[in-house]
């Protein structure tokens, strides 16, 4: 079991639950999944329980959505995972994470000329793979 998770939990007065450590799984390996995903990846929990965690983990902030090639997604947030966008291709649909440094100071430097202070943001690219 990831100790990361359990720490969380703890500090949420959460238990660890075989279909808890399961969701964690699957995201922490797959990344970005449909609910559909999710609940196939987790074969030793019920539907009803794996739909319970992803609540809780909502509730907690340890998972957030995010649409990739308009399908709505699951991951987990940067607290479990480290920051990234994601670029999708619109023949195929495979998605790779973008992690650049270059990326994050642009948009920075972009909210900053606005004004703003940023809290968080998504970065979602469509188009067409080699």
């Amino acid at each position: 079991m990831n100790p990361q998770l359990i720490s969380y939990l703890k500090q949420h007065s959460r238990s660890i639950t075989t279909c808890r450590s399961d969701v964690f799984d699957v995201l922490a390996l797959r990344g970005a999944v449909t609910m559909s995903d999710l609940i196939f990846g987790c074969i030793r929990s019920d539907k009803a329980s794996v739909y319970r965690t992803v609540d809780l983990f909502r509730r907690l902030g340890m998972i957030h959505d995010v649409v990739i090639a308009g399908e709505r997604k699951i991951e987990l947030t940067d607290r479990f995972s480290h920051h990234h966008h994601h670029i999708t291709c619109l023949k195929c649909q495979e998605t790779v994470s973008i992690d650049d440094g270059r990326l994050e100071e642009a948009l920075a430097a972009i909210v900053a000329a606005n004004g703003f202070s940023s809290t968080n943001h998504t970065v979602e690219i469509n188009g067409v793979c080699p």
